[in-house]
């Protein structure tokens, strides 16, 4: 599973130019960013600790919609060998390396 964040971003911006445009212009550069809480879940596995969302929608959970909480979120703690596919799967795998991205092959 990829961070559905990043997947709405791609997706947006694709469709904005390509409505437009049949490609990106020379030297594009797409980026990409997530935020642990919404991505990441495993809220208490290996002793990671619990952060000040975890305990602000466990404990008052009516100010969330749903009481949702991000303990599974996209759950990338346990599917990140999968984020990491996608990721190659998108592109230039050396880019990313080139900007600090650290992926082992």
């Amino acid at each position: 599973m990829i961070a559905t964040g990043v997947v709405v971003c791609f997706t947006l911006l694709g469709c904005v130019w390509g409505q437009a445009h049949n490609s990106f212009p020379e030297g594009f550069m797409f980026g990409a960013a997530t935020a642990a809480y919404q991505v990441e879940g495993a809220w208490n596995t290996s002793g990671k600790g619990e952060s000040i969302w975890d305990r602000f929608v466990h404990n008052v959970p009516d100010c969330i919609a749903n009481h949702q909480t991000g303990d599974v979120a996209a759950d990338s703690y346990h599917l990140y060998p999968q984020d990491i596919q996608a990721l190659k799967d998108v592109g230039d795998i050396q880019a990313l390396k080139d900007v600090g991205v650290s992926i082992r092959d």
